[in-house]
């Protein structure tokens, strides 16, 4: 076995027992000898240790490292497999994802041909129930090209809102750049508050039009789970690229792509707080309006203005992609511009379809259950 590493894979693991086994071998059935698998386990109380034990057995030719820890935490058992890398990039996944096929070898090809800074690539909603509502995501970089403009790569990040640290493989080095801890503990949404100031670390950034990960759609993972604690974190995960950038001196055209990053989360937040009990959505609603319009560089409407503006580069989109993706903007600047502006028709709206969207879900769930009994 080489002592070379080119690619370290990270993958946080808590209570997936269900998962992990399909995760971790499509990772293995890839490795060569210059790459490593590194699992945090994170005080798993189900059967994933034992599982992993028994994959670490059936591969055991391959540099495969477990690490035991408390619960802390996803941003906890990132920040330790990074303590632990020795890759020269690091890739991470999710446990209950799967790399696709070829994945390894595409990014292997990158890194000795370019060795970028970063390299971006596609990824796929995966809905394993219902795979006709599969659905690849791209980015607008120019494919298979080495993109060195800084504010190029940050203001396409910002437009696209792509917030997975997964679809991006950095250089160890990047990692190592940032104050420690990268991913901030005890919180959710780690990835979008680290990945800006990763990427303002960057000198270059390459477009590999590789889908990289079905990114597994399942209710009770964090993206789908509708609590205060979570909305209100998702609410302010951009705050500390926002005093990053304030501080930088961020030029005012990447500074009002950054404001449409915010708005952008912003809008989904609101949207899912018709989840929650009725006067808790709106004191909840009433307090992240106050946390965005305090941490936008431009006044609101000047943003929505600028939303569905098309991008002077639309690099890898073809004209579908590129015309699908300004609709989506003017969508989202409406719904902005309705919530921001105190519409009363938006509020009973989202009410009423969330209300009628909660009792499908009950009936669905109840004739599930009376076909299984």
């Amino acid at each position: 076995m080489t002592d070379t590493i080119s690619l370290s894979l990270i993958v946080p693991a808590y209570n997936v027992q269900d998962y992990i086994r399909a995760s971790i071998v499509a990772i293995a059935t890839q490795m060569r000898p210059c790459h490593e698998l590194i699992v945090i386990d994170d005080g798993s109380s189900d059967s994933t240790l034992a599982e992993l034990r028994r994959l670490q057995q059936e591969f055991e030719h391959l540099r495969i490292t477990i690490f035991e820890q408390s619960n802390q935490g996803v941003a906890a058992a990132r920040n330790q497999g990074l303590a632990l890398a020795r890759g020269d990039y690091i890739a991470f996944v999710d446990s209950d994802d799967i790399l696709l096929p070829a994945s390894l070898d595409a990014l292997d090809d990158v890194i000795r041909q370019a060795r970028p800074d970063v390299i971006a690539c596609d990824l796929q909603f995966w809905y394993p129930q219902r795979e006709s509502k599969n659905k690849r995501i791209t980015t607008a970089f120019a494919p298979h090209v080495l993109t060195t403009s800084k504010d190029e790569i940050l203001n396409t990040y910002f437009d696209e809102c792509h917030m997975f640290v997964w679809s991006k493989i950095f250089r160890r080095e990047i990692y190592l750049r940032q104050t420690a801890p990268v991913f901030p503990q005890g919180r959710v949404y780690e990835d979008v508050t680290a990945l800006p100031q990763l990427l303002d670390s960057c000198d270059n950034l390459y477009y590999l039009p590789h889908c990289i990960i079905n990114y597994r759609q399942r209710d009770g993972s964090i993206s789908k789970t509708s609590s205060v604690k979570s909305f209100r974190e998702l609410s302010t995960a951009l705050l500390p690229a926002r005093r990053h950038f304030a501080e930088s001196g961020l030029n005012a055209g990447s500074r009002l792509y950054f404001d449409v990053a915010l708005c952008h989360v912003f809008i989904g937040i609101v949207k899912d707080t018709y989840n929650l009990p009725l006067l808790q959505g709106r004191r909840l609603r009433k307090e992240i309006r106050a946390t965005l319009l305090g941490a936008l560089f431009h006044p609101w409407q000047d943003v929505l203005a600028a939303m569905p503006l098309p991008r002077d580069s639309q690099g890898g989109r073809d004209a579908a992609a590129a015309q699908e993706r300004s609709e989506f903007r003017k969508k989202q600047a409406r719904q902005l511009r309705q919530v921001l502006g105190g519409s009363i028709a938006f509020d009973v709206k989202q009410t009423v379809s969330r209300t009628v969207r909660a009792w499908r879900n009950k009936l669905r769930m109840g004739l599930g259950r009376a076909a299984v009994s």
